[in-house]
């Protein structure tokens, strides 16, 4: 996973930020490489789509969905959403975390979880039968992805 941090130098918050960067990777159990990018004049910032500091990415994605659409680039500080409704100049290790579950690709086990919970709520009638040995799940998600050629009923 590749991730970027963006700063000024005289911001007062992007080491703070990147301590929750590498906290809540540690405690996820990710280790990976946080690029550091030192934005010094505005065409930097417009070169690198900088919102203002800090500004983290993932894979090239700004951690804050509400930021996708932006095109207001330059210096300043940079504030997060928290949960309780607030805004800080430093992203929550709450706000990091969802950020870098979005981008982490998914074992298989995890993603049979996702299918089932996904199949128990379009469909709660089956949630009453066991699910355990997944042909209905599977069954599922063939006619999904190709509804003329499910598997047929043995």
């Amino acid at each position: 996973m590749q991730i970027e941090l963006f700063y000024f130098d005289s911001c007062p918050h992007w080491t703070a930020a990147l301590r929750h960067v590498e906290e809540v990777l540690v405690e996820e159990g990710g280790i990976h490489e946080i690029r550091l990018i030192p934005i010094r004049t505005l065409a930097d910032a417009q070169r690198h789509r900088f919102f203002g500091s800090p500004t983290i990415r993932i894979e090239d994605r700004d951690i804050d969905p509400a930021a996708w659409g932006r095109l207001d680039y330059g210096f300043g500080c940079r504030l997060y959403p928290r949960a309780d409704g607030s805004i800080h100049p430093i992203p929550s290790k709450e706000f990091l975390r969802q950020a870098f579950r979005l981008h982490r690709p998914l074992s298989i086990a995890e993603a049979h979880g996702e299918v089932l919970e996904s199949i128990r709520r379009q469909h709660p009638e089956w949630a009453a039968e066991s699910m355990a040995e997944c042909s209905r799940c599977v069954r599922y998600e063939y006619e999904l992805a190709d509804p003329l050629g499910s598997p047929s009923e043995e």
